[in-house]
């Protein structure tokens, strides 16, 4: 059988939100050999202390949920004019702070003195999901003609109609709005990356690995410990050298310092690029009155 694809929708990602952003307008915003304008830089020291202003793109956790059980429902719906029981569950996503927490590497302390560089499970990760085992004919039902084996009957409806590219959960994408605009064929360079590669970010880099050479380490990147190749079992060695990297990152501001960076190039989008910013505001706006149209069917 194909692999199981991944069928449960989630909502636009801030890293999504600055692709579109990028992209609109000729990207505008890129100007060679200028970097914006930084006012204080906060101490971060808390996951939940990482904010940026393409937040402001993302759906609330409860926004999310009501957007997954509308899709769930068309999914549903949509299965039984082909003569199939979906069984897929509603599932969970990442929230916006879970995906922002380690943005830029390690930083709580209480949960590195137990699990070292180790990623803080997601919800979402702990949600039904992985206990969904569809049949043959629900994977195709849902995901579309492209998941049935050579030779397999693809599903119809009563009027004769076979399930059409992109399944049920194509059709209820469509119908809770289809994806987030883009007005260019090409998105351009990424607020993530222009930060990392700003000098102001480089230069708190630098402060780091002389924190932490000061420590007895060896690393130019502060992701270098995060990716290193730790034993399977998280070990003494591994949660100490943690601690060390946090305690140089909040030495140094190093999060604080890449956070505030990072949101300036954001805010720099969004003002040189208003009609974008409103296009994605419009299709986020209509995507929650459109998910709210749907749940009051019932």
């Amino acid at each position: 059988m194909p692999s199981r694809p991944l069928t449960v929708i989630r909502a636009i990602t801030a890293t999504t939100a600055v692709l579109m952003l990028s992209a609109a307008c000729g990207s505008t915003s890129k100007k060679e050999g200028t970097q914006p304008d930084i006012g204080d830089y906060p101490a971060v020291t808390a996951e939940d202390q990482i904010k940026l202003p393409f937040d402001a793109y993302e759906l609330t956790g409860e926004q999310d949920q009501q957007l997954l059980q509308a899709n769930h429902m068309l999914v549903v719906t949509c299965g039984a004019k082909y003569g199939v029981q979906v069984t897929m569950p509603v599932g969970q996503n990442p929230t916006v702070g879970e995906l922002n927490g380690r943005r830029y590497g390690i930083v709580d302390r209480e949960y590195a003195k137990g699990h070292g560089y180790r990623p803080r499970p997601s919800a979402a990760e702990a949600d039904d999901r992985s206990a969904w085992n569809p049949s043959a004919a629900e994977l195709i039902v849902i995901s579309g003609p492209s998941m049935a084996e050579p030779g397999q009957a693809i599903p119809h409806d009563q009027d004769g109609n076979p399930v059409p590219k992109g399944g049920c959960a194509g059709s209820a994408w469509k119908e809770l709005g289809g994806d987030p605009p883009s007005t260019a064929q090409e998105a351009g360079a990424d607020t993530y990356d222009r930060a990392q590669n700003d000098s102001r970010v480089q230069e708190a880099w630098d402060a780091w690995a002389s924190c932490m050479n000061d420590k007895g380490y060896d690393y130019k990147s502060p992701w270098d410990p995060n990716n290193a190749n730790w034993p399977e079992k998280v070990g003494e060695k591994e949660i100490t050298t943690a601690l060390d990297d946090i305690d140089c990152r909040e030495e140094t501001n190093l999060v604080g310092i890449w956070m505030a960076v990072e949101s300036a190039y954001q805010e720099q989008e969004i003002q040189d690029n208003p009609e974008a910013d409103a296009a994605l505001r419009k299709w986020h706006d209509d995507q929650v009155r459109r998910v709210s149209d749907i749940l009051n069917r019932q």
